[in-house]
């Protein structure tokens, strides 16, 4: 809720240097309210400072949500650059998003493409 962002942004302002779990719980309360581009940002800036698999899978969500499919394949299509080896944290079912991301991995991915279709 709204108290609650105001909380953040006070531990924000309090805080002597920048937390990614910080930015990362303000990114999740926006996107939960519905305010995207401001999940968005923060979610940009939690992965900035502590990449993780929770994060960039909230921030596709979050994309999704504001019609931005091409942005939230290409946050998936980054990860899986920088973390080959946790392709397996972003499956989901075929039929979304995640399977247009799947479509478009290289042949190396087979086997992931072929475990969620």
């Amino acid at each position: 809720n709204e108290k609650a962002l105001a909380e953040m942004a006070k531990l924000q302002s309090e805080l002597s240097e920048e937390r990614a779990d910080v930015w990362y719980t303000e990114g999740w309360l926006n996107a939960k309210l519905g305010n995207y581009p401001e999940a968005e940002q923060a979610l940009q800036k939690s992965l900035s400072l502590q990449p993780t698999p929770d994060t960039v899978v909230l921030l596709f969500a979050t994309q999704n949500s504001m019609g931005k499919a091409d942005a939230a394949l290409a946050s998936l299509e980054g990860w899986v650059q920088k973390f080959p080896e946790n392709i397996g944290l972003i499956a989901a079912p075929p039929e979304g998003l995640a399977g247009r991301f799947v479509s478009r991995l290289p042949s190396t991915a087979g086997s992931f493409a072929s475990a969620v279709s």
